[in-house]
């Protein structure tokens, strides 16, 4: 394993004592340093400082003729974990109590020889390498606590998603599924998943299966070869390569062609995959996560999603629940987002009245997490002052709100309501999906009403033939099997 290089910095104001260091460690140890510095004065040494030191070589006479240990406290004030090297003509007791109730204990007494500087400066940089290596895992434990505590929430449900993530964020090889509306936060969950792991240099790779066309799906996940197809003029590495030794994210997993679908159970089978134009198969290792918010079972019913990859992605399942059904942590949600927000704009924070809260309170928010980030996001800029009221809320939605609470009542909801209800419950669930679900609902709700298929169909003004297949397509025989035998009985 290669060392890590140290940059250095000498301080002493008598430039002769000064490049003596320098040559030594320059002829010594270049190999292990990267940058050396030179200070001659107090302002030099705090201006070199913000150039990522690791080890100062400190004239102990030097320091002693500003103000006392001052320098040395700056120093240490700059970066705690900074090694310093005290060089001293003496040695007394007395100074050298006071560099050891600083935390310094690496000194070199002149007049110094060639190994005295030697060994203070391993002393040290052994000393600075274990304390990288605990910055780097300070800071790593940091960002995955950071990771955890992104997903907001104090409900009982969110608590058991953050305990799973603990858990299964340390298995490297568990395929894991991760199911939630539009808007409940599946990437902030696969990317805690990632940092759970505990492994800083693990590669973390997201991809957005409904954002790429189908004609460039494979190309983007598997890469291609040098002329493979018109305009591939350059090799390409597939996203699968670059996430080799880590994780990769295949969100809207559903929307993945037919054909992808079986290359990619090839590749979770460890049967590898060639990039396009390619006759190389590649083996990379990596933990694959995938979410969707389609119903995947029903996928596989209509043949529109394998049946055997959806049995090898369901390994391990996370389900997230919409923000409709844990209202419990629309209060600390909001607050987190303000706040995130009142940082990013270097503004004051903001609070929410309490009219605001009981309307987000009152919501179904079918877009969940994202729908109230977003309407925040509006709501921060209309404000003038430190609170948000429903003034500032974005557009006519106090309007729309107060007028579907109307007609509601009065079962009454307008045509327009009703369209967009539909258009909110798309952006989670799909258009398609929503559409079905509609056009069933309205063909039951006619057989219900008029006891009778061809009736019903007629009532629809659509044709009788029509409406038998649609049927059929929804399973409403089955479900009205009563009213199509006595139909039946009665031709």
């Amino acid at each position: 394993m290669s060392k890590q290089k140290m940059n250095v910095l000498v301080v002493d104001d008598k430039i002769n004592e000064r490049k003596a260091i320098v040559e030594i460690l320059e002829y010594e140890r270049h190999a292990l340093i990267g940058s050396i510095y030179e200070a001659g004065s107090e302002k030099e040494t705090l201006d070199i400082l913000s150039n990522s030191i690791d080890i100062v070589f400190l004239d102990i006479w030097f320091f002693a003729k500003t103000e006392g240990l001052q320098l040395l406290i700056e120093i240490k004030k700059h970066n705690p974990l900074i090694e310093i090297i005290m060089v001293t003509s003496d040695g007394s007791p007395e100074i050298i109590r006071k560099v050891v109730d600083h935390d310094v204990y690496n000194y070199v007494k002149k007049p110094f020889k060639t190994d005295d500087i030697l060994v203070a400066f391993e002393i040290a940089r052994s000393l600075r390498e274990k304390n990288l290596k605990k910055e780097l895992q300070d800071a790593y434990i940091a960002k995955t606590n950071e990771a955890i505590d992104e997903i907001v929430g104090i409900s009982p449900i969110m608590n058991s998603i953050k305990k799973s993530i603990r858990n299964a964020g340390r298995c490297k090889d568990i395929t894991i599924l991760i199911r939630g509306e539009s808007g409940t936060g599946k990437e902030l969950v696969a990317r805690a998943l990632h940092k759970e792991y505990g492994d800083p240099k693990r590669p973390f790779v997201a991809v957005n299966c409904g954002a790429i066309s189908k004609e460039l799906v494979e190309s983007e996940l598997f890469g291609h070869e040098q002329g493979a197809f018109t305009g591939a003029k350059d090799k390409k590495l597939g996203l699968f390569e670059l996430a080799d030794n880590g994780d990769i994210f295949l969100d809207e997993v559903a929307e993945l062609p037919l054909e992808s679908q079986a290359k990619l159970l090839r590749v979770l089978d460890g049967s590898g995959f060639r990039r396009v134009g390619g006759t190389v198969t590649m083996h990379p290792h990596f933990r694959i996560m995938c979410a969707t918010n389609r119903n995947l079972e029903n996928l596989v019913r209509e043949g529109k999603f394998r049946e055997d990859l959806y049995h090898r992605i369901c390994v391990y399942e996370l389900e997230l629940p919409p923000l409709r059904e844990r209202k419990e942590d629309i209060i600390p949600l909001t607050e987190s987002i303000v706040t995130k927000i009142s940082i990013r704009s270097h503004t004051p924070k903001k609070v929410c009245s309490e009219e605001v809260i009981d309307y987000f309170l009152n919501q179904s928010w079918p877009g969940n997490v994202r729908s109230l980030k977003n309407i925040l996001e509006i709501m921060v800029i209309n404000a003038e002052g430190k609170e948000l009221q429903l003034r500032h809320l974005p557009g006519n939605k106090i309007e729309r709100l107060e007028q579907k609470t109307l007609s509601t009542s009065g079962n009454d909801l307008s045509f327009d309501d009703a369209c967009e209800s539909l258009y909110e419950e798309s952006l989670s669930r799909g258009v398609y999906d929503v559409i079905e679900h509609a056009e069933k609902y309205i063909m039951q709700k006619a057989i219900h009403n008029n006891k009778n298929f061809a009736q019903a169909a007629t009532s629809l003004r659509t044709s009788r033939v029509n409406f038998h297949n649609k049927m059929k397509k929804y399973g409403l025989h089955e479900k009205n099997e009563r009213i199509l035998t006595k139909e039946s009985s009665s031709k």
